[in-house]
């Protein structure tokens, strides 16, 4: 039986923290992004990198998942894109995990 697995961190490339959304109390709205809303939850490490060979320049702990966009892709594939609310922590993280492209997750 295949082992259930978790997602842990999630790292973006965000250029300029382009669609981010600065809530002035301590967090800040992700924009939208392609990750399956099943595997959002609280406590997700969420960081938003320039380049993936830079650290972090904005990152935090999830508090929830705040929307779901469906939209299709040139070739008709659908999407869901994920918004979510997130904590913003002090300490910048380098790049991490798997995946080419924007993103890199981190499964536990």
């Amino acid at each position: 039986m295949p082992r259930k697995t978790r997602l842990e961190e999630a790292h973006v490339i965000c250029h300029q923290g382009l669609y981010v959304e600065d809530q002035k109390d301590g967090t800040f709205l992700t924009g939208f992004w392609v990750v399956r809303p099943e595997h959002i939850r609280e406590g997700l490490v969420f960081a938003l990198h320039e380049t993936k060979a830079t650290r972090s320049y904005l990152q935090g702990v999830v508090l929830r998942l705040t929307e779901v966009r469906k939209d299709r892709t040139p070739s008709g594939r659908r999407q869901r894109r994920v918004q979510l609310l997130v904590r913003k922590t002090p300490a910048s993280l380098p790049w991490r995990g798997g995946g080419t492209g924007e993103k890199g997750l981190v499964w536990s």
